[in-house]
C-alpha cells in the first residue's frame, strides 16, 4: 500500500457523459463536481511516506484544469511527501455511473487506476495501484472553497489500515 500513500497525497479529482432526462441531471451534478475542482488549490496535513512510517507534515500545491465531464489536477506536495510530482486524469462515465481515473507521480511507479462515485459533496473512489494494492480515496467539499482529502489503506508493514493521507485544501 506503500504507493496508496503517494497517490494520496497527490490525489484530488474527477468526470464523462451526457444523458437524457433523469440521466442528463445526474450527469449534470457529477460533472458540477468535478468542475469545482478547477483552479489552485494549496493545503496542508499529514501523511506517511513509507509502510511503517508515522505520518509526517505535508503542504501541497494543486492546479485543477477541465472542462464537460474531464478534469486533469497536477502539482506538487513537499514535507513528509518529499516533494511528490503528480497527476491525476479523472472523468465522469456516464456509462458506468462512475468517476474513473488514474494517478502517476510521487513514489508511485506507473499508473495507479481510480474509480468511485459522488454522493452529495463526497466523491469516494477505490484506489488500485500497479502492484494490486487498494485502498479509498475520499474528497468532501465542505464549502465552494475549501475541501478535505483522506487515503487510507493496508500497511502491509504495520499490519491493518492506515490513514495514508489526511489534507485539508483552500482554493485560490
Amino acid at each position: 500500500m506503500h504507493g496508496t500513500a503517494r497517490i494520496a497525497g497527490a490525489a484530488l479529482a474527477a468526470t464523462l457523459g451526457l444523458g437524457l432526462g433523469a440521466g442528463s441531471a445526474r450527469a449534470d451534478r457529477n460533472t458540477d463536481f468535478l468542475a469545482r475542482l478547477n483552479g489552485s488549490w494549496t493545503g496542508s496535513g499529514q501523511v506517511r511516506s513509507a509502510p511503517g512510517a508515522a505520518p509526517g507534515a505535508t503542504r501541497c500545491r494543486l492546479t485543477g484544469s477541465g472542462s464537460g465531464n474531464s478534469v486533469t489536477i497536477s502539482g506538487a506536495c513537499d514535507g513528509a511527501a518529499k516533494n511528490a510530482q503528480i497527476v491525476v486524469d479523472l472523468r465522469w462515465s456516464a456509462p458506468t455511473g462512475q468517476v474513473l481515473g488514474t494517478f502517476q507521480g510521487g513514489g508511485e511507479t506507473g499508473t495507479a487506476r481510480l474509480a468511485g462515485k459522488i454522493s452529495g459533496r463526497t466523491l469516494t473512489m477505490q484506489v488500485t495501484s500497479q502492484n494490486g494494492g487498494t485502498g479509498h480515496m475520499v474528497l468532501t467539499f465542505a464549502g465552494d472553497r475549501s475541501a478535505s482529502l483522506k487515503v487510507t489503506g493496508r500497511d502491509r508493514d504495520a499490519g491493518g489500515t492506515v490513514t495514508w493521507v489526511d489534507v485539508r485544501l483552500s482554493k485560490g
